[in-house]
């Protein structure tokens, strides 16, 4: 009994000591971490333009009224909210203040140990280890929110399929592409590629997935239904900042892109200031222990379909692999490349902000103009959608 009185003060030190209150950050000290927020991101962010397009937004000729925001604050707590509320002015999917970062950490260490580029972002997470349990601890008392370890996918909450029998259309549903839920996806993805291998139309239902990982879509679901390589053009940007260019250092082997040497018919005026590299290569798909399917295939999108998500539609026009169908995409896709990171260095807040980001084949930036589908199918929501496009499928079809 002892000694398990002594294991349990030790327990209850240690979490105490891991979620006990720093000392307040100075006036002084929130100044200095905006300051350093604001000037990375004014060199490495890549969408200020877009945000005045889109919403009016001039980020940054707002320093002065963010800096009197950042100064009034009372306290930590109001410091963080204003922070988190200044970075998402620019309303961008890939531009946040993550709360909680030992999942993410976990995630690039697992990376990391498959390809050791990923070892930077690992490395700026672990020096913010600390004090991030200090602001998940605020942002929870501020919200009522939990952080909670992520669920284990299960068939039920993100993967699901179904038959047409009579008709010949197989409808296979994926609400995330989160890589690890691949250990249990991968199986019945491959079971259900068996039982359609005659069919005549497979429809791929993305409608909602927030995205995750492309390698999902490109090893299990493209991948598993093609024994031929498959080849398809991205085009890509990062601008001209030290922090694109630590996480990211072959882009300095790419173009700078100005408008004597690039010629894209849609590219925004501001890549073309000398500021951005720019870089065209082809990707490709390799065949993964395949179960061809010869039918027709669809793919079905709405408006909230971002990031590795929208990526599959831009995969699915730039190769022709389906026909996409449904309403323009929240975007954000186009490329393949990871978020940086950095940490403001008083408070050791992290902030993630996109930098190597994706064209569409006209030039213009997939996350301002999006994915456009082949097919426009307005709804009321996501299941009369699908209804619509197996009736399109039926009629075309005959049936």
């Amino acid at each position: 009994m002892k000694n398990m009185r002594v294991i349990f003060v030790f327990l209850l030190i240690l979490l105490c000591v891991q979620y006990k209150k720093h000392s307040p950050l100075s006036t002084e000290q929130k100044i200095q971490d905006f300051e350093f927020l604001y000037q990375t991101l004014e060199e490495n962010y890549p969408y200020f333009d877009v945000a005045k397009r889109q919403s009016n937004t001039d980020w940054l000729s707002k320093k002065d009224v963010y800096l009197e925001k950042i100064k009034n604050t009372p306290n930590d707590s109001a410091y963080l909210m204003t922070v988190m509320s200044v970075v998402y002015e620019l309303k961008s999917p890939h531009l946040y203040v993550p709360i909680g970062t030992a999942q993410m950490l976990d995630v690039y260490k697992r990376a990391a140990r498959e390809k050791p580029k990923y070892a930077k972002w690992a490395e700026v997470l672990e020096k913010s280890e600390k004090q991030s349990y200090y602001w998940q601890k605020i942002w929870e008392d501020n919200t009522g929110h939990t952080i909670q370890a992520l669920p284990v996918q299960t068939q039920e909450n993100y993967y699901s399929d179904s038959l047409l029998v009579e008709d010949k259309i197989a409808i296979m549903r994926i609400k995330s592409f989160f890589y690890d839920y691949l250990a249990n996806d991968s199986v019945q993805i491959t079971s259900f590629l068996e039982k359609i291998k005659d069919y005549e139309y497979l429809i791929v239902d993305i409608q909602d997935n927030g995205g995750g990982s492309s390698n999902y879509w490109k090893n299990y679901i493209v991948g598993k239904t093609s024994d031929a390589l498959i080849t398809f053009p991205r085009h890509q940007v990062a601008k001209d900042g030290s922090l694109n260019r630590h996480f990211y250092p072959d882009i300095e082997k790419w173009q700078i892109a100005t408008k004597q040497n690039v010629s894209f018919q849609n590219m925004p005026n501001e890549i073309l200031d000398g500021s951005y590299y720019v870089n065209s290569w082809t990707d490709t798909i390799m065949p993964n222990n395949p179960v061809p399917f010869n039918g027709i295939i669809y793919l079905l999108v709405n408006e909230r379909v971002v990031s590795a998500s929208d990526d599959f539609a831009y995969f699915c026009k730039a190769s022709r692999w389906a026909t996409v169908a449904g309403v323009r995409t929240m975007g954000d896709g186009g490329n393949i490349a990871e978020p940086a990171l950095f940490i403001l260095p008083n408070s050791g807040i992290v902030i993630v902000h996109p930098s190597v980001v994706g064209l569409n084949e006209n030039g213009s930036f997939n996350f301002e103009a999006r994915t456009t589908p082949d097919i426009e199918i307005e709804a009321k929501n996501s299941d009369e959608r699908l209804d619509r496009l197996v009736r399109t499928i039926k009629s075309k079809s005959g049936n």
